[in-house]
């Protein structure tokens, strides 16, 4: 695994565009709207391609048969080396890549069953375990979300226009701080609203990454105001910009995030395509 070059991300670009899964958190790397990384296989002529973005999720794509780059990319995956600081979540295609991963990883790959939660951090000897769970694709359906919104409940909270202020102040899970450079691009390239309770920030919908027409929604509500519908709110405020401005509002997360899941149902988005979603433990 070679680190490419910013300068080099190009290269990138075109093979990312044969992929057919959910991609937009590895073109905001390529893109550079956020600072990630980029390994190949080879930096003249790259036909492997690993995409690891700040917040933690990764893109694996390209030819499967390079023996030097899939050692690395077995010790980087075990940790064996401690190359990586933190977890990673990983998605892969093509599906050959599936069979490959099982024959590289071989014990070290625990299959989780279907729909299930995350792991809690265990005890240690954990660390150079690749856990293989499931993440969900989903795509939006415009009839059932203006039908939902005419059956909501009509409760009304501020909503306000993320600015600069917010955007470095509002910290947690999936704050916009995580997912662009600085409030300048944010502002520039993207947008987000936020619910107001009593003048403090309850709960965001926000642009976690935004190519060409395309717009996936990051949401997060304060743990203290959670359960009371504000995410739905603040998400049909960033969805209804997203339509004014004729832009596809976009969702996928890991199969074990019922709440995610519930809330995505509620805003009209409908369950698709099912991939292997790879927990690199650290």
């Amino acid at each position: 695994m070679i680190e490419l070059h910013p300068a080099d991300y190009h290269k990138s670009v075109k093979p990312l565009q044969s992929v057919t899964i959910n991609t937009l958190f590895a073109e905001s790397v390529i893109r550079q709207h956020i600072r990630g990384m980029v390994y190949v296989d080879s930096v003249v002529s790259p036909m492997t391609f690993y995409i690891k973005h700040p917040y933690g999720m990764s893109l694996l794509f390209g030819k499967t048969e390079n023996r030097e780059f899939n050692e690395s990319l077995y010790h980087y995956l075990i940790n064996s080396k401690e190359r990586r600081q933190s977890e990673e979540l990983l998605q892969v295609y093509p599906e050959d890549w599936y069979e490959r991963l099982e024959n590289l990883l071989g014990k070290s790959l625990l299959k989780m069953s279907k729909g299930q939660a995350f792991q809690k951090k265990t005890a240690t000897g954990r660390n150079h375990q690749v856990q293989q769970y499931e993440r969900i694709n989903f795509s939006f359906k415009y009839g059932s979300y203006y039908q939902n919104k005419k059956q909501s409940t009509g409760i009304r909270y501020p909503i306000e226009v993320i600015d600069k202020e917010i955007f470095e102040q509002f910290t947690g899970q999936v704050a916009p701080i995580n997912f662009w450079n600085s409030a300048e691009d944010f502002l520039a390239q993207a947008k987000g609203y936020c619910l107001m309770v009593d003048q403090k920030v309850a709960s965001v919908a926000f642009a976690s990454f935004i190519i060409g027409n395309k717009i996936e929604i990051g949401v997060e509500t304060k743990p203290e105001y959670r359960g009371e519908g504000f995410a739905t709110i603040v998400c049909s405020a960033l969805i209804d910009d997203c339509l004014e401005k004729d832009c596809l509002p976009v969702w996928s997360c890991h199969a074990g995030n019922i709440d995610s899941i519930r809330l995505a149902n509620r805003l009209g988005f409908k369950a698709g395509r099912t991939i292997p979603y790879y927990r690199l433990v650290c």
